[in-house]
């Protein structure tokens, strides 16, 4: 039941949005892709970085523009099949609904929903997942700040039951140099309390991101991402200490990017986490390629 709701979202959405007076204007997006991941240890993880596999997403949104205001609902499917014989195929669906306001040409205030089911996080390999998030944002002369501020509640698949709680806070700074031309710096901080002690974590990320164009419809992509994060409730294998698993990782990337806002599409990536773990079975390096084709309209 709750997956057709979440299909459902934006078809309801659709309807209406169009029923709106005719000084609102709608607009209707969506997109199909297919994706594959090459990225490997030698043992099992809980870590979306670390899994290989294949998959494919759907995902179709509806927006209404009242001058000042803006109203959105999206809905999104899809399956990704690890090779990983261990892992299970999974189904995620996901439900988004959000408003915005206009201060002025440079300042938006926006506030949004989303459910989700079947999610993979750093604690946890499959979660459902509520979150609320407010959003700040200022944008001129090719500059623009985003700050925002997220709750989440997650609830775990596992025999026995758990359910954790926490926040979120982040932000990024864009420049923009020209069309699909841009430098973007960003960071966040986010912590989950779980009823379950081994699902409790804390983390801190920074990034850097850059895009060039090189033609009209490629662009070259680079970043660098850099964050540490703590369970203080694993005991970290191997630590002489005893103490509890801290990890810390940075992971340059490289890619190209095809196509313009609609029609097909194309992203390749290529990167390699260099981590470094107190827990012997979490520590070392791992390069990761992937690749999605899709079509926007």
């Amino acid at each position: 039941m709750n997956a057709v709701r979440i299909i459902a979202l934006p078809v309801i959405a659709a309807s209406l949005l169009a029923s709106e007076p005719a000084f609102a204007d709608s607009e209707f997006t969506g997109s199909v892709s297919t994706r594959g991941v090459a990225a490997k240890r030698d043992i099992l993880q809980n870590d979306e970085f670390d899994s290989s596999g294949f998959g494919a997403d759907v995902s179709l949104r509806g927006e209404k523009d009242f001058s000042i205001l803006r109203f959105w609902a999206k809905g999104s499917a899809g399956i990704f099949q690890y090779l990983e014989e261990e892992r299970e195929n999974r189904q995620v669906l996901q439900g988004e609904i959000g408003i915005a306001r206009d201060f002025g040409e440079d300042f938006e205030i926006s506030l949004r929903g989303v459910y989700s089911q079947n999610l993979v996080f750093v604690e946890a390999l499959s979660a459902d997942q509520q979150r609320a998030r407010a959003q700040v944002k200022w944008e001129a002369d090719g500059n623009r700040f985003q700050a925002y501020g997220e709750y989440r509640k997650r609830q775990y698949d596992q025999l026995v039951p758990a359910d954790g709680t926490g926040t979120r806070f982040g932000g990024h700074y864009n420049r923009r140099l020209g069309s699909y031309h841009w430098v973007r710096v960003g960071g966040f901080a986010d912590t989950i309390d779980s009823t379950d002690d081994e699902r409790d974590y804390n983390r801190i990320s920074g990034s850097v991101e850059y895009s060039h164009p090189v033609s009209r419809m490629f662009r070259g992509r680079a970043s660098v991402d850099v964050r540490t994060w703590k369970f203080p409730g694993r005991i970290a294998r191997g630590d002489a200490t005893g103490a509890t698993r801290q990890d810390n990782a940075i992971t340059p990337q490289v890619g190209v990017d095809y196509g313009r806002a609609t029609g097909l599409f194309g992203r390749a990536r290529a990167g390699y986490e260099m981590r470094k773990s107190n827990d012997e079975r979490f520590d070392g390096n791992t390069p990761r390629l992937s690749l999605e084709v899709g079509y926007r309209f």
